[in-house]
Order: structure tokens, then C-alpha cells, then sequence
């Protein structure tokens, strides 16, 4: 990569690269984790973060400074192939070293420019596969304009055939990039608007590319039909949130779509198809969950925080559970936690509620489990791609034939962990000096990247801990199947007990 992209100021920002964490065996396995100290986007926040689909190596970071940008890891040494640098070979380089090496891991792809104001989410459209053979490699973003930009590459065949695009990204100047030229060339395929026009937090795409849902400032969820590019569907606060709807996601069934607001209420929507001709002719709200019944009380479920901040809630692959941030779990005030201020004989800990998928439709505001005592509020939930093989399906707490692995971004660190028994494998932390914003999977489940509003990408490499995780399965549509819950397993049952090491520390706090 240029050096113009490069924060060469590296005493501001020290970090650790390695920690080991073994398990119970004799193996030793590791996770590396570093901050890449380049100037992603002229130092403004890194809104959202997401890998290309299918790809192991190809992202996108969108930011502050209304661009969004494309990269890729280099993977032409041997030594890149097979994981990041030794940890014998790290002991004796300096932070600028390793903030060097950092950045030359990273390509620059393309920029491209479109939006006047902040890009708050990217998202690649599902690859091709028997239910979505349409709208493959399509690349929606949007943010503060309030409209979302459907992009595409443009191909080998486009410039053989001489076909010119007139709205082909090329990069704007500013103080820290002094190139004109992509590597890559993108157009805006598509722009799809409402007329009545709002920002945009988050989006999502169906599992057939054929529409999209937006999650707006105007408390609005809204759905695109992609190839008329007419918005279809647009709520209002009497059917649906009354604040800022900061989260959405469209179920990899089909069946529904789940949304997360400013307002502490999750709302769970149907999809209403014309059997006819197959498309979508309507969203009915059919349950809106803001109090639920945990530990034997009705409480609040979700945290009233802070506008500013994504909740970006997310089915599990197969669509069987659903886990939402931004949780709060009230208990007695024996851990030093937070005591509220109208209720002193109780406290409050931050936590992702886990929703079984056959309990949405039914009015149910029962989360099946819960991820408690966390350090800070959850932002984002990202899973693996991966399922992987278990013993025995008795050894499942969810009664799955397979185990998943999933991360939880907190607004300091990121926990991963296992479906199985529920238990955190490993935690990442101090990996950036101000909040974590998103975090995305590639395609195989061996990297973790995480955005923050400090400007910066961060890596997590799980290349060398994967084993740990087992053997991955090779069909994943045998395991794309609703999920019915025991009725004997509670939420207290499924609760998760509170964090501790193993844990990865990467960033040294910085002195005053």
C-alpha cells in the first residue's frame, strides 16, 4: 500500500499483537489480534465494516467521510497464506514496525464517492445459489442522505465489449490521498429512495437479492423491490417504533423481518407474500416485544442509550435463533453493578437476549437465554458461516445437530462464542482507544474485522484457533430449518455465566 494511507504517529497507539490461549490439551492454540494503523477513511469513524460474500480476503469499511472504500488482504507470500507473522518473530519489533506490517497485509481497491454525508452500512448481496440467482455481487450502501446506492463491478466483459458506465467511482483528493485512480471500477447500478426521505442506520438483504429493508431516523422501516427500485413497504410510529430504528434484519428464511430501535422495543414483522406471483405485497407487524418475563419478571429487555449507537441484531445461519444487543439483565445488586436510581433493590448488567425463531410469530417476549454481565452495551452480533460438528446433539444446549460460533461487539471488546454450551471461547480487548461501531466473519471463519469510531480496522485472526471450534460441516442447507425449542429448557437454564480469561488484551492502555 502507498504511504499516503499510513498514520505513521504510532507512539499514540500501542498495542500487543499476540497472546496465546490454551485450551485443556496439550495443543496450544492462538488468536493474533492487532489494530491496522492506516488512514481508512481521513480519520473519521469506521461506521461499518463487512466482507464481500464468499470471500475470504475482500471488504468493504464505510465512514464519516461519506465514502466507502475497498480492500483486500494480500495473500501472495507463503507466510500470509498460513497466518500472520510467527510469534517468535514478533517479540523483538517495535509498535512502528509492526504498524508497518500491518498496512503492507492491506490492498486498496477503490473508492467510491456518491454520498454527501456520512455512510453509516454496507452490505453485499447474498451469493448466487438456488434461491438467489438474481442481483449477485451487488454492493448496497447508505447512510445520512437517506438513500441506499446499489453498486456493481465493473467487469472483464464490460471493458472487452467497450460498455461505459456513466457513473464510475473515481477518488476524490483530499489531505491524505494523493491518487486519481482505482484499481477497481464501480458504478452505481441502482438508487432506491422513498419520497419521503430519511437517514438510514442499517440495512439488510432478503435471502433472494430481490428486496431490501431500511432501518431510518424517522422511526420508518422501509422495503425496496430492487429492480423497480420502489420502496413497497413504509411504517409508521402507530404500527411499529417510536424512535430511531438502529438495527434490522431479514430472516434467512424468508418468513420475517426483526427490527431494533432507540425506543427498547424489538418489533417482529411477517412477511406477507402474493401467492400469485410471488412477490412481496406487504410487512404486518405481529409482535412487539419491550418488556419480557426473565427470572420470573417483567422487566425491560433492551437498554434506552445513547441515539448515537447501532443495535445490529442477527439470525443465527440457519435461522433458528435470533440474537439481539443492546440487552439489559436486572438482578439482585450483589456484583457491584449498576444500582438504578427508582428501583435501589436492583441492578442492572448489560447483556444479548437469545430468541428462539418459533417464539417470535407467537406473541412470545420470553427470550430463550441470554448472554449476561457484560462489560459494556452490545452493539453487533455477527455469526461464523460455519457449522460445525458436535459429539452428540444431547451435548447441544439448543438441541442443535451441529454447533455454531458467533461474536459479540461490545463497545470495548469483542467475546466470542459457542452454541453449544453457550460458553465464551475467547475475548479481544483494548483493541481500539473509543467505541466499536461493527464487526463482520470472511468467508471461512478464520478472520474477525472490527470497525470503531477511533478511525481504525481492526483483525482478528483466528486461522490457528479454528480447530478448536471442530470439524465443519459440508452442507449447510441440510441445517436450514426452523427451530423448535424444548419446552423444558428455560431461560434460566440457558443463562450464560459471567466472562473471564481466557482472554486476548491487545491495546496498552494509554496514560494520561
Amino acid at each position: 500500500m502507498n504511504r499516503k494511507y499510513v498514520n505513521w504517529k504510532t507512539e499514540t497507539l500501542h498495542f500487543k499483537v499476540h497472546k496465546k490461549l490454551t485450551n485443556k490439551s496439550a495443543t496450544t492454540m492462538s488468536i493474533e489480534a492487532f489494530p491496522i494503523v492506516a488512514y481508512w477513511h481521513a480519520t473519521k469513524p469506521v461506521y461499518s465494516i463487512t466482507f464481500e460474500s464468499g470471500s475470504l480476503n475482500r471488504f468493504i469499511t464505510c465512514g464519516g467521510d461519506s465514502k466507502v472504500k475497498i480492500w483486500k488482504f494480500k495473500t501472495d507470500s507463503a507466510s500470509e497464506e498460513n497466518g500472520n507473522t510467527p510469534p517468535h518473530q514478533l517479540s523483538g519489533k517495535t509498535f512502528t514496525q509492526l504498524a508497518q506490517e500491518s498496512v503492507q497485509k492491506i490492498e486498496f481497491l477503490s473508492s467510491l464517492v456518491g454520498f454527501e454525508k456520512t455512510v453509516n452500512v454496507g452490505s453485499f448481496s447474498h451469493s448466487s445459489s438456488e434461491s438467489c440467482k438474481n442481483n449477485i455481487n451487488v454492493l448496497a450502501c447508505a447512510g445520512d442522505d437517506g438513500t441506499i446506492m446499489l453498486w456493481k463491478k465493473e467487469t472483464s466483459e464490460d471493458i472487452k465489449n467497450g460498455v461505459k458506465h456513466s457513473s464510475i467511482a473515481m477518488m476524490a483528493h483530499d489531505e491524505f490521498d494523493d491518487s486519481s485512480d482505482n484499481k477497481e471500477n464501480w458504478y452505481i447500478w441502482k438508487k432506491l429512495r422513498s419520497t419521503n426521505t430519511s437517514e438510514i442506520y442499517d440495512i439488510s438483504w432478503s435471502p433472494d437479492n430481490e428486496y431490501l429493508v431500511a432501518g431510518c431516523l424517522d422511526y420508518s422501516v422501509k422495503i425496496f423491490h430492487v429492480q423497480s427500485e420502489r420502496c413497497l413497504y413504509h411504517s409508521t410510529s402507530e404500527k411499529g417504533h417510536s424512535n430511531y430504528v438502529q438495527g434490522v434484519e431479514w430472516d434467512p428464511l424468508n418468513e420475517l423481518v426483526i427490527t431494533l430501535g432507540a425506543d427498547r422495543a424489538m418489533c417482529v414483522y411477517k412477511l406477507q407474500w402474493n401467492n400469485k406471483t410471488g412477490t412481496l405485497k406487504d410487512l404486518k407487524l405481529i409482535n412487539k416485544i419491550i418488556k419480557g418475563d426473565i427470572a420470573g419478571k417483567s422487566n425491560f429487555l433492551f437498554k434506552n442509550v445513547d441515539t448515537s449507537f447501532f443495535r445490529r441484531l442477527k439470525f443465527s445461519p440457519c435461522g433458528s435463533i435470533l440474537l439481539a444487543p443492546a440487552g439489559i439483565w436486572k438482578q439482585t445488586p450483589t456484583d457491584g453493578s449498576q444500582v438504578l436510581p427508582d428501583q435501589p433493590n436492583e441492578s442492572i448488567s448489560n447483556c444479548v437476549h437469545i430468541f428462539s425463531r418459533a417464539n417470535l410469530p407467537q406473541k412470545s417476549s420470553k427470550p430463550i437465554g441470554t448472554i449476561p454481565n457484560l462489560n459494556s452495551r452490545a452493539v453487533a452480533v455477527a455469526f461464523s458461516p460455519n457449522f460445525y460438528k458436535i459429539a452428540s446433539q444431547e451435548d447441544s444446549l439448543f438441541n442443535f445437530a451441529y454447533r455454531l460460533v458467533f461474536a459479540v461487539a461490545t463497545l470495548d471488546q469483542v467475546l466470542i462464542y459457542e452454541t453449544d454450551k453457550l460458553s465464551c471461547v475467547a475475548v479481544v480487548r483494548n483493541l481500539h482507544y473509543s467505541s466499536i461501531h461493527d464487526l463482520a466473519w470472511n468467508s471461512d471463519g478464520s478472520r474477525i474485522l472490527v470497525s470503531a469510531n477511533d478511525g481504525f480496522v481492526s483483525t482478528i485472526d483466528l486461522s490457528k484457533f479454528a480447530p478448536r471450534f471442530g470439524e465443519i460441516l459440508p452442507n449447510k442447507s441440510d441445517f436450514v430449518k426452523p427451530f423448535v425449542p424444548a419446552s423444558a429448557k428455560s431461560c434460566s437454564q440457558l443463562k450464560s455465566k459471567p466472562v473471564s480469561q481466557p482472554a486476548v488484551n491487545v491495546l496498552v492502555p494509554r496514560r494520561k
